[in-house]
Parts: structure tokens; C-alpha cells; sequence
């Protein structure tokens, strides 16, 4: 393990090396590691930021999963000192869900707050995820995961 780290240090003095040679001035090849750093940075926030965009809600996947992967998204988005101001954060979650106007998309109401945000929209997710259960709507997920692995199991044995 430790020949590891040093085999990794050595190529990472090696890439330094590399990017500074030829450089005479000292503000030269301390200014170069931080604009290649800043060029990683701003691939980072585009990344980022296209997997938001993105994000789509899947037909069975608990809401809860869903939000936290959003906000794990968010939160790394945040980390690069690209952070999202709340109202966006709650624009963003709501254009992951289905569209609206489908049986299984989010009802108008969930859009209709004159002061959009992040919470406000989570809430109302939430609200709405827990209306459906309670009417039956929404299929119980355990359930479905169990019987697809056991069927999966079964077949295999079938066409033995």
C-alpha cells in the first residue's frame, strides 16, 4: 500500500513537472497548476449541471431516492462555488419529474406558490407521494423489487 502512494506521488511531481517545464519566472509556474485547476473546475460545474438537467424521475423509484440524488447533485454543484439560488433549485426538481398533465405527473397545485423554493416544492412532493399511497395509487416498490429478483431466479432455472 505504501509503494502505492509513492508510485502516485512521483507521477503527480511528474505532471507538475511537466506543465511548468519550460517556464523561467517563478509567477509563471505557480500561476499554471491554478488555470489548470480552474479549467478541471469549470468541466466539473459543466458536468454537473448537465446531470441535473438531466435527471429524470423513473416510473416505480421511490420519491425519496430521487430527491437525494438531485440534492447530492445539488450539493456537489455548491462544493465548486457554483451554487444555485433556491428558487432555481426548486425549478430544477420540479422539471426532473414527469410532465404535467400526464396521469402520473405532478399536479398544478405544486407550482402555483408565489414564492417558489426549494422546500416549497419538496414538501408539496412529498404531500402529493404520500396522498397517493394513501389512496393506493402508488405500488409497493418492496414488492416489486422482490418478485422481479425471484423472477429472474425462476426463469433461469426454467430454461436450464
Amino acid at each position: 500500500l505504501e509503494s502505492e502512494w509513492k508510485l502516485l506521488i512521483r507521477k503527480a511531481v511528474a505532471t507538475i513537472l511537466q506543465h511548468v517545464a519550460g517556464n523561467t519566472k517563478a509567477h509563471k509556474m505557480w500561476h499554471k497548476p491554478s488555470t489548470l485547476y480552474e479549467r478541471m473546475n469549470a468541466l466539473n460545474k459543466t458536468s454537473l449541471m448537465r446531470k441535473i438537467v438531466r435527471l429524470k424521475y423513473r416510473d416505480r423509484e421511490s420519491i425519496m431516492v430521487h430527491i437525494n440524488t438531485f440534492m447530492g447533485l445539488v450539493n456537489q454543484l455548491a462544493t465548486t462555488k457554483f451554487p444555485l439560488d433556491d428558487a432555481m433549485q426548486g425549478l430544477l426538481l420540479l422539471r426532473t419529474l414527469p410532465q404535467l398533465g400526464e396521469p402520473a405527473g405532478v399536479p398544478q397545485y405544486l407550482v402555483q406558490e408565489e414564492n417558489l423554493s426549494l422546500l416549497v416544492v419538496k414538501t408539496n412532493i412529498l404531500n402529493e407521494e404520500t396522498r397517493k399511497k394513501d389512496k393506493g395509487v402508488l405500488p409497493q416498490l418492496e414488492a416489486n423489487v422482490d418478485t422481479s429478483l425471484e423472477e429472474e431466479g425462476a426463469s433461469k432455472e426454467v430454461h436450464k
